[in-house]
Parts: structure tokens; sequence; C-alpha cells
């Protein structure tokens, strides 16, 4: 297996843990550093990191899954169009549960190096996201 072919192999594996439910497996494709030390604006300073927000995430929306539509591999960057879905059954964002099902579409970028995830970034409908949780672009929620 080639290189850009292993990578796309590491980041479905590491979607199809988080989509069983198995966060433990998934960290497992991530580089240690970048899951215990990249900071996300809004979390508690007890709660720095990838681990902390993907499991709050999953707290959140216990049922959540990703569909990947399409993946594709160039150098060491993994791309790829998903969906995202769950059901809204716990608090998120300060946003207590409303029971709606939710869908966010993205686009998501890692960056593999010697058969690790360092780095993970994407483009979100996150407005699309906190208008179907009933969250103002403020950070307010309509009541």
């Amino acid at each position: 297996m080639d290189q850009l072919q292993e990578n796309k192999r590491i980041v479905q594996d590491a979607e199809d843990a988080w989509n069983e439910g198995d966060l433990d497996r998934a960290f497992g494709y991530f580089d240690r550093q970048y899951v215990e030390n990249t900071p996300f604006p809004g979390l508690p300073p007890s709660k720095d990191g990838l681990r902390s927000l993907l499991t709050s995430f999953r707290d959140a929306f216990p049922d959540g899954h990703v569909t990947i539509n399409l993946i594709v591999a160039e150098g060491d960057l993994v791309t790829y169009h998903s969906t995202a879905r769950g059901t809204h059954s716990g608090n998120f964002m300060g946003v207590e549960p409303t029971g709606n099902n939710i869908t966010v579409d993205a686009i998501h970028i890692h960056r593999v190096r010697n058969g690790r995830i360092v780095e993970h970034w994407g483009q979100s409908d996150s407005l699309g996201l906190m208008r179907q949780l009933g969250a103002l672009p403020s950070g307010g929620v309509r009541p």
C-alpha cells in the first residue's frame, strides 16, 4: 500500500472508531501531543485539548456519527467531505439538550506524519449547528 493510501486508511480508521464510540481507539490514531495540548476557545482551562472537545461532543451527541462522502490524499494531507449527524441529548457549548436531530456538513483536513494524525482542521457550518441547537451567534440561547 502506498503512503497516500495508508494516510487515507489511518483517517478512515480513526473516523470508524469515532462512529463506533470507541474514543480510545480513535485517539490512538492521533499524535499524543496534539490530543493533549491543542487548546480550544470556550472550554474551561481544566478541559484543554482535542480529547476534551471531542469527548464533550460525544457526550452531547451519543448517537452521533460521521459519513465520509469523498476522501483524497495528497502528500501528508488527507481531505474529506463529511456530514456529522446525531441527536442532541446532552449539554453542548452551554446549550441544554434539545432532543433535536442535528446535521452538520463539513470539509475536514488531516495532516498525517509517521502514521499519526498531527493536525486536524475543517470548514464546518458552525452557524448552522448553532441555529439547529437554538443558540444565537453571540452565544445566547433562544427561549
